[in-house]
């Protein structure tokens, strides 16, 4: 028997079994909470009831299925923000192999004009290593 200076304490016993309720239960326990709350903070607040009359009137303007579809329209603003700045990352790492290999083939063409300079042959090996090493990681 729960008695209500132990009802807390004694886990065994539940005063309000919420998960055996069904969805329709919970909605009018949850109705009913809202109403007592309404009712409390009307009686002492004085401007507690234009707040509530305009949340009423805001709600009923925007109701339920209104603010699935906001929040839907959300998400689909958020997933095409995330896709653009996904490919406009992609297209400036293909821009940075694409001047990496660029520099590479300038390099090469310096040494071709000449072939024993070891500064050019060892400039175009670096070229050709940075230009291999971000082709391979993705990363420039």
């Amino acid at each position: 028997q729960c008695v209500p200076y132990n009802c807390l304490s004694n886990p065994e016993n539940e005063i309000l079994d919420i998960e055996s309720l069904s969805s329709r239960s919970r909605e009018q326990v949850a109705e009913i909470s809202l109403g007592l709350t309404r009712f409390l903070l009307e009686s002492l607040l004085p401007g507690a009831s234009f707040g509530f009359a305009l949340f009423d009137i805001i709600w009923g303007v925007i109701g339920p299925d209104q603010w699935n579809l906001f929040l839907a329209q959300i998400e689909q603003l958020i997933d095409q923000r995330i896709e653009a700045h996904v490919r406009n990352q992609a297209i400036s790492r293909l821009e940075g192999l694409g001047d990496s290999y660029e520099v590479y083939i300038e390099s090469l063409r310096e040494w071709e004009g000449s072939p024993n300079n070891e500064g050019l042959q060892q400039d175009v090996r670096n070229r050709f290593s940075n230009t291999d090493n971000a082709l391979i990681t993705g990363y420039l």
